[in-house]
């Protein structure tokens, strides 16, 4: 069951709340409960949210406090990113480890997407899978490490602060606001770039250059002023 509320404006007053019930979970079921991650649209949540969800049982009730951080970043020789905008790191390390799942299980869970393959069908494959999933994810068997995923260039950071508090029935009860309406943004920017490298050249020049003159010429004078005198006498 899920209850919304439309949000116009952020603040601790104006939430998203949502109330949550599971009627087909399955008692000898040991991951009991509700999974959130808060991220960014363009990312897949499918390892992230094994890895960072904050875990809500039914019985409870969780205020999720989000604050956000925007990353822009310049691509490198030595730091390279990816400046598309439709571009995610997190797809690609998602789709790296779903291909890696298969390779291991051969066969695809229902969220694995993106690549070709024949489904889980029967008990034993869906169990197979998910001992593999904790294999591979949380007994080392896998780590980002192995994907060729570049970091893209403009990155939003959403890092929440939780609240848990008993809620007394059987549902489970889930408030998420802004805290306010700023946020932190992070920018590089080159500091020293081409234009100001050639302005100074151009002003170390003409410094060397003006003096180069100056001194030919105060030369010519101190020459001039001893032949006078020489002459003189």
């Amino acid at each position: 069951m899920l209850q919304d509320k439309p949000v116009g404006t952020s603040g601790i007053f104006n939430n998203m709340y949502l109330r949550l019930k599971d009627t087909e979970q399955e008692a000898y079921n040991d991951d009991r409960g509700f999974k959130i991650l808060i991220h960014d649209p363009r990312d897949d949540p499918v390892i992230d949210l094994r890895t960072h969800g904050t875990t809500l049982e039914e019985g409870w009730g969780k205020d999720v406090r989000v604050a956000v951080r925007e990353f822009k970043t310049i691509p490198t020789q030595r730091w390279p990113c990816i400046r598309n905008t439709s571009y995610s790191s997190s797809q690609c390390i998602s789709q790296c480890f779903i291909q890696a799942l298969y390779n291991h299980t051969s066969c695809l869970m229902p969220y694995m997407h993106g690549i070709s393959g024949k489904p889980c069908t029967t008990p034993d494959q869906y169990k197979n899978s998910l001992i593999g999933e904790q294999k591979l994810l949380f007994h080392g068997g896998w780590t980002h490490n192995q994907c060729v995923c570049l970091k893209q260039c403009n990155e939003d950071i959403y890092s929440v602060f939780t609240e848990a508090a008993m809620a007394f029935n059987t549902s489970a009860k889930l408030r998420v606001f802004f805290q306010d309406l700023t946020y932190d943004e992070v920018s590089e920017e080159i500091a020293y770039d081409a234009i100001a490298l050639l302005c100074d050249i151009g002003g170390t020049l003409g410094l060397l250059l003006g003096a180069s003159v100056l001194t030919f010429i105060e030369f010519l004078e101190v020459l001039w002023m001893k032949l006078l005198r020489r002459w003189r006498a």
